[in-house]
């Protein structure tokens, strides 16, 4: 007589896909999609996903059904994952910092998993680019439609950064009439 145990595997695999390409701004938002599937052939438990934001990235919220995604940890616990069945999340972020975006999820269960090779993904690197809102503002003294020659004229200009970055290199141009 021999005895076996058979044990469950399963083939597990995660994809992660991205709403911009490869530059965006700060104050921008960037949405993720990612989605696991088993593949069977057995049904897989304790199905977890490691996701870790960039830290030029502020969660703006995430939307997933019948799982949780813990932001601290930066991991999405799916729990059971029947085989042939999938689950997804969505995370919405925001650009809060200039630099380089990469992000690579990966995706693990107690079960055997026949096929690591689709276990993991990343998205193509991102660049975060500064932001300005440059703004421009001019009055003048006079009220009247109508001026007199030798009439003082009072220009007055201002510039406004409404961010969300510095603004560097800031030049304005003044081109007065030809009768003042």
């Amino acid at each position: 007589t021999v005895n076996f145990t058979a044990v469950p595997v399963v083939d597990l695999e995660i994809t992660k896909d991205v709403d911009v390409g490869d530059e965006v701004l700060v104050g921008q938002k960037v949405v993720f999609t990612i989605t696991v599937k088993n593949n069977g052939p057995s049904d897989a438990t304790n199905v977890n996903v490691t996701e870790v934001l960039s830290n030029h990235l502020e969660m703006i919220e995430y939307i997933t059904w019948d799982s949780y995604y813990d932001v601290d940890e930066g991991v999405w616990y799916i729990g059971d994952l029947a085989r042939y069945d999938w689950r997804q999340i969505i995370i919405v972020t925001e650009v809060v910092s200039v630099g380089n975006i990469s992000n690579a999820v990966s995706v693990i269960s107690t079960e055997n998993d026949t096929n690591k090779s689709n276990n993991n993904d990343t998205i193509p690197n991102i660049t975060a680019k500064p932001a300005v809102d440059l703004q421009i503002l001019k009055d003048v003294n006079v009220t009247s439609r109508f001026v007199e020659v030798y009439d003082l004229i009072e220009y007055t200009v201002t510039v406004y950064n409404d961010g969300p970055c510095n603004a560097t290199n800031v030049n304005v141009t003044e081109a007065l009439s030809s009768y003042l």
